[in-house]
């Protein structure tokens, strides 16, 4: 099974064509949030056609700076929006949860921690304990070496990082911090973001022999250089 995932997108919709192989040999796509800028932008229909394939499931959820009414674009245009629910796509479990913890600056989309984790319940309550099971979150978990900013702050959500150790799902895919890009473990959880797609920036998660792997790619580089190293690589060079 394969998934490419994006986030941070904005509305930049110029590296789409970069990745058209990617998204055929794809089953489904993943969207982390954050797929307009306040709305403005590219709209969310451009993406949607950019990806669609025959047989290609797409989920995913809201960011911050993607104005709540624009979830009734997503059920129109056939995104299944994983906010505060559950979705089987080919045997995979998916949940999620959309906007982020409270920001510095006021976007348009933000949740107290107990909002956050209302919904995350909700979702896995749907889901019935099946597995393997990825959970989509906007923001990543709070001190998880995917949440630092360039100020060196812990900016992701505490009520998404007890979910994760009390629940552990397999993966939880993320966005929102830019420059956190990578993959990292929380408990026995695969945590994975992609970084910011309006940068070129997206990620390989696949299923193999139950096992997930991630890589992180590039749209500007991946015809020239090699993809960057996944998390199974990294882990053999520090053993």
């Amino acid at each position: 099974m394969r998934f490419l995932v994006l986030s941070d997108i904005h509305g930049r919709l110029e590296y789409l064509r970069d990745i058209e192989e990617e998204v055929r040999r794809s089953d489904g796509v993943i969207l982390a949030g954050d797929l307009t800028q306040k709305g403005k932008g590219a709209a969310i229909a451009e993406l949607a056609d950019g990806l669609r394939r025959p047989g290609l499931e797409i989920v995913g959820v809201l960011g911050n700076l993607d104005l709540p009414l624009l979830a009734k674009e997503l059920e129109t245009l056939g995104i299944f929006n994983l906010e505060a629910s559950g979705r089987l796509v080919r045997g995979i479990a998916f949940s999620g949860v959309g906007g982020s913890n409270p920001t510095p600056f006021f976007t348009p989309y933000e949740r107290k921690e107990d909002e956050i984790q209302a919904a995350l319940l909700k979702g896995a309550q749907k889901l019935r304990g099946a597995r393997p099971w990825v959970v989509v979150s906007h923001p990543p978990p709070f001190d998880s070496g995917l949440d630092k900013t360039f100020f060196g702050l812990n900016a992701g959500s505490k009520a998404l990082k007890e979910f994760l150790l009390e629940r552990g799902p397999d993966v939880c895919v993320c966005g929102h911090i830019h420059e956190a890009l990578g993959a990292a473990r929380l408990g026995p959880t695969l945590i994975v973001n992609p970084g910011p797609f309006q940068s070129g920036h997206y990620a390989i998660l696949a299923y193999e022999n139950e096992q997930w792997h991630a890589e992180l790619r590039s749209a500007t580089t991946n015809k020239k250089k090699e993809p960057r190293p996944s998390l199974e690589d990294l882990d053999k060079s520090q053993a």
